[in-house]
């Protein structure tokens, strides 16, 4: 999709609020006013890639200058919003990454992103432009078409598109190469026994750290406390069992290590503004009328 005017640039930001698990927009305007689009989107991982443009880029209450080149990285949850100021040529790529993608192909991709995360914004070099240029495009292909393997092909474009940001991050943030390994440890450890241990404590035992060392390298690496990464873990498995099994929220409380359906659900409302139940009928709900559109 490609945007030439105000109006369809407008249009577009409506478009992406409909929550596809995964989107690119290339957009290319000449804008002759001033272009304000706010965004609030939930569960969404989000990219935007300003190859030409002028204004400003604000997320939460950090505000950047658009540059040429400059890329942005926003982190699930928060209000982001694009201010041309005046009129300008508006270029580039917005990626989106809904979190239920996540968990039901991508978990390859959560360290990669997280570890993005640390990055507010990144400066893209010109002879790097033309290499993301073709990975955004093989992916807005591969998302467009109907052939064989289609998820597969997509999970392989965005590791190596993440790959990419990760490389550029630490070419131009020389201490992003020197992170403690112990984080890749934790993260590993956490995949594999987030059911069965939730507490910080026992990872940092078993990666020999402190809890207050565990806490630190998370942080310098991913913008997250081990706490919101084990709790951030839970919930995408929480969102696959429910929204692909027919298991009840108590079977899946006990599946996912809670002592008592009670726990699970209070902990699921707090990183949600819906219920177990309620977040599996709306699931159920987008799915069927997804599937109606595309059948009728």
């Amino acid at each position: 999709m490609i945007v030439t005017s105000t109006a369809q640039a407008t249009e577009t930001c409506a478009a992406l609020n409909k929550q596809e698990p995964v989107q690119v927009l290339y957009f290319n305007a000449d804008l002759s006013e001033r272009l304000v689009l706010p965004f609030g989107q939930h569960d969404i991982f989000v990219v935007k890639w300003l190859k030409q443009g002028s204004g400003t880029f604000t997320v939460d209450f950090t505000t950047q200058d658009i540059q040429p080149g400059r890329m942005f990285f926003v982190a699930p949850n928060a209000i982001h919003h694009l201010d041309t100021q005046q009129e300008t040529t508006l270029e580039g790529w917005t990626l989106l990454i809904h979190l239920d993608y996540l968990a039901d192909y991508g978990s390859n991709l959560v360290d990669l992103l997280y570890s993005q995360l640390q990055v507010q914004s990144l400066d893209i070099p010109l002879e790097s432009q033309r290499k993301l240029d073709q990975i955004f495009n093989l992916l807005h292909t591969e998302l467009q078409s109907q052939e064989a393997w289609k998820d597969t092909a997509v999970n392989a474009y965005l590791a190596i598109l993440l790959t990419e940001f990760k490389r550029l991050s630490a070419a131009t943030t020389p201490e992003l190469k020197h992170l403690d390994s112990r984080y890749e440890e934790f993260l590993q450890l956490m995949h594999q026994d987030f059911k069965e241990v939730k507490d910080v404590e026992s990872y940092a035992e078993r990666v020999n750290l402190s809890t207050k060392q565990l806490n630190r390298i998370c942080k310098e690496a991913s913008g997250k406390t081990a706490r919101q990464l084990i709790d951030y873990r839970i919930m995408l498995e929480a969102r696959r069992l429910l929204h692909h099994t027919s298991l009840s929220v108590k079977e899946i409380a006990y599946e996912l290590g809670f002592e008592e359906p009670s726990s699970f659900i209070k902990f699921f409302h707090r990183f949600s503004e819906h219920t177990p139940l309620q977040y599996r009928n709306l699931s159920a709900v987008d799915y069927h009328a997804h599937y109606s559109s595309v059948v009728s």
